[in-house]
């Protein structure tokens, strides 16, 4: 495998990569013992956690497009539908216009359903790849 992580997110590339070439793992046991008194943990769990998540994020641009690009276009969209609410109910009940936040909702819509389709896209053409790799190993 070639790695390019370092840090904790090389656990994350390397259950990552594990996973996608079918490599076989195994749980070993081990035992712990109590930390010695007066020493201090390096493990900070909020950023160490954080670090792992936005290592899987990465990931998933290469491994699945749908995810990467969906959540980000869902989110996008989801906004722009909010923001939409608020501009139609303040028009309709208030009487009152919002032209720039409705812009600005217009935009955010169409940015997230580009990019949803942009993940369906990139989807297809990443399975579509998978299946050709496959016949050429078999065909080997």
């Amino acid at each position: 495998m070639t790695l390019t992580s370092d840090g904790f997110g090389i656990e994350t590339e390397m259950a990552v990569e594990c996973a996608k070439r079918g490599i076989k793992t195994t749980v070993v046991p081990t035992t712990y013992l109590p930390r010695p008194d007066g020493s201090d943990t390096n493990l900070h769990p909020v950023r160490d956690g954080g670090i792992i998540f936005l290592e899987l994020y990465r990931r998933a641009k290469t491994n699945n497009p749908l995810f990467y690009f969906g959540s980000v276009g869902l989110a996008s969209t989801a906004t722009g539908l909010g923001l939409a609410a608020y501009v139609a109910y303040e028009w309709i009940v208030r009487t009152v216009s919002h032209e720039v936040i409705a812009v600005v909702s217009a935009a955010g819509i169409l940015f997230g359903v580009q990019l949803l389709m942009f993940g369906v896209l990139s989807d297809l053409i990443l399975s579509l790849h998978r299946e050709q790799m496959k016949r050429i190993e078999e065909s080997e």
